[in-house]
């Protein structure tokens, strides 16, 4: 994301007054879809959390249960089922990066769920049960899901202990910030344009930012604060990108609640020792 801050923006922007607003609830972050020619592939076990649905794994075989629904699919195959009843798959299961990958409409099926085009030709539309609507990043994938080149940038969790580090994102295409919380119990990351938040303790990340990257503004570079809130830059892409642009500091609770936009002309780069910010400005007269 600093990165992509400093390739689009230069020059500056008149300071702002501090103005506070309710932005939106948290929503959970759903996993990229891999998209073949006919079928999008997606991870299981990440979207199975996001229901709160149990997933077993013996051998090849792999079962996915949630209230009175259970799917059981065999990796290289396409033969399942589907709370008993024998069905067949539209592409065949398969394993990348220990990762095991189903179509994505057959197990949101088997939980109840919809996906549908998204207005954009990067998204899907996904519903499911008890969530509110959820974006599905689209990953266009050449050629047929044994060619898969899924070339996007993780987020892995690792002990010094030597355990086998865990994968805590899905879906993070080619940017990546992460901050640890002020009391270490979570992280605060990038997701191509939104600002995302994971307890340690917890399955699913929450996307913070929605809000905004429905209206094409980007957030990025997140910074915790001692109050449950944090700092961040924000850029709106709706605006003419010239020379003179640099993003906003911003500041909002992990909640999505009591956005403030702070000042303008930010160089991307903020410090803060937990109570107050530091930051650089920029004027392209001097």
């Amino acid at each position: 994301m600093q990165k992509m801050f400093r390739w689009m923006l230069t020059g500056a922007l008149a300071l702002m007054g501090v103005a506070a607003l309710a932005v939106g609830k948290v929503v959970p972050e759903f996993p990229a879809v891999l998209g073949f020619d006919t079928v999008g592939m997606v991870p299981v076990t990440p979207v199975a959390e996001i229901t709160g649905a149990t997933v077993k794994a013996d051998g090849d075989t792999c079962t996915v249960s949630l209230g009175q629904h259970t799917f059981s699919f065999t990796l290289k195959k396409t033969d399942a089922t589907l709370d008993g009843a024998k069905i067949t798959l539209p592409a065949t299961p398969f394993s990348y990066a220990g990762i095991s990958y189903v179509p994505l409409r057959s197990l949101l099926t088997a939980l109840g769920g919809t996906v549908a085009a998204g207005a954009d030709i990067v998204t899907l539309d996904v519903t499911l049960p008890g969530l509110p609507p959820l974006h599905a990043p689209l990953l266009n994938q050449p050629g047929k899901p044994a060619d898969i080149q899924k070339q996007n940038t993780e987020l892995f969790l690792a002990k010094t202990d030597g355990s086998p580090a865990q994968q805590l994102t899905y879906a993070m295409a080619d940017e990546a910030y992460v901050q640890f919380s002020l009391d270490g119990a979570g992280l605060l990351f990038n997701r191509d344009v939104d600002i995302c938040q994971r307890a340690l303790d917890t399955p699913v990340a929450g996307i913070i930012t929605s809000a905004f990257s429905k209206d094409h503004v980007i957030s990025g570079c997140p910074v915790p604060s001692t109050d449950g809130a944090f700092w961040f830059m924000q850029m709106d892409m709706k605006k003419p990108q010239d020379a003179g642009a640099l993003p906003d500091i911003c500041r909002m609770k992990t909640d999505g609640s009591t956005y403030q936009r702070i000042a303008g002309g930010i160089e991307p780069q903020i410090s803060t020792n937990g109570k107050v910010v530091a930051y650089f400005t920029s004027d392209k007269d001097q």
